[in-house]
């Protein structure tokens, strides 16, 4: 492969006190089989020797270049000056207590430059667990079997009932520059009073949310080409109380208030929120007296009540639409189990006589 006319990637790795973890993340990237690259690594202000530890590899490799900011500026927005920093065509965010496999960005950019039709590639994705309860040592997650477009529609379902096994973490996507410019978003994003940004939760998924917006598809590569850790003090782990899935439901509200599409998919995908929203705790909402704190927590998801007063009714068609289906169905599905009932006892019957 000849550099010069290969696009430019820009592998970016925020990062704030990781100094035990961020030396295998630095060691991935500049390890890429795919030759022209540059890592520029923010620190985010740590109080540990991460910074010391991005000026090591700077002066090793010329194509790693590292920053500090004077303040904490928040996760998102270390994204954004990462972002700021970079020069490449394509951008490759890799966190840093993760890693990628060697031929990641050689398997990544020649997907994205054939399908210009597709928003971004992604891949699967191996989880290792350090030192988490109730996580397996190791999952291979969001791995659909083979390499395939995946159109935007199904995806957005994927997220939100789990009929596809879809990412959240832009660590395991490859982007177009000009559409992480476009598409990252540094504030909160919330009317439910909560440090997302801060975070960079819910500002992750909107990256995915918002390639089904322009693209009519993302594309899928079936093998595994990046590595997370789940460890106690990541952020996967820290925000799986409440807040981190509130987080992903107001920005999967405001992509949907955002965007134009047809009106039954944003119908079947409002319900699906509500439904989303509801089973996170059922048995709070359950009493009929508890149903206005239900739309009342549904409505604060959208940017504003005009927004929210719209999805509402959408939803509200969503949820006349399936309960009409079921009661279309379950007639429907008596017929099926007297017919199976019938043939059934018609086989009994003849091998009985010898029929």
């Amino acid at each position: 492969m000849f550099t010069s006319v290969l696009p430019l990637v820009s592998i970016l790795i925020p990062v704030y006190n990781r100094e035990r973890l961020v030396r295998q993340a630095i060691e991935s990237t500049v390890s890429q089989t795919y030759p022209n690259i540059e890592v520029v690594a923010v620190d985010n202000c740590s109080t540990d020797s991460t910074f010391e530890i991005l000026q090591e590899y700077a002066r090793k490799d010329s194509r790693v270049r590292c920053s500090r900011n004077e303040s904490n500026l928040g996760a998102a927005r270390n994204w954004m000056r990462c972002l700021e920093l970079s020069r490449g065509d394509y951008i490759k965010l890799v966190f840093s207590d993760d890693w990628l496999e060697p031929k990641a960005l050689e398997r990544m950019v020649p997907a994205l430059r054939e399908h210009p039709e597709a928003g971004l590639c992604y891949s699967s994705v191996i989880y290792h667990n350090s030192d988490v309860p109730g996580f397996p040592k190791i999952q291979v997650a969001n791995s659909l079997g083979r390499d395939q477009p995946v159109g935007r529609y199904s995806f957005l379902r994927g997220i939100l009932d789990g009929s596809m096994s879809v990412p959240h973490s832009p660590g395991q996507a490859l982007l177009r520059r000009k559409d992480f410019q476009a598409w990252l978003t540094i504030d909160d994003h919330n009317r439910l009073g909560l440090p997302c940004g801060r975070y960079g939760m819910g500002n992750d998924v909107l990256l995915y949310l918002r390639a089904c917006g322009d693209y009519p598809c993302l594309f899928h590569l079936a093998e595994p080409l990046a590595h997370y850790r789940i460890h106690a003090s990541s952020i996967t782990i820290s925000s799986r109380d409440s807040s981190g899935e509130l987080c992903v439901l107001s920005a999967i509200a405001h992509f949907l208030a955002e965007k134009k599409m047809p009106i039954r998919e944003k119908r079947s995908l409002l319900g699906l929120l509500w439904l989303k929203l509801f089973f996170r705790n059922p048995l709070r909402y359950l009493p009929p007296s508890r149903w206005s704190t239900l739309a009342e927590h549904y409505s604060r998801l959208f940017p504003n009540d005009d927004e929210a007063r719209g999805a509402n009714m959408l939803t509200v068609d969503a949820m006349a639409y399936v309960a009409h289906s079921s009661l279309q169905l379950i007639p429907r599905v008596a017929r099926k189990i007297r017919r199976l009932r019938f043939t059934s006892l018609s086989r009994g019957n003849n091998a009985a006589t010898g029929v």
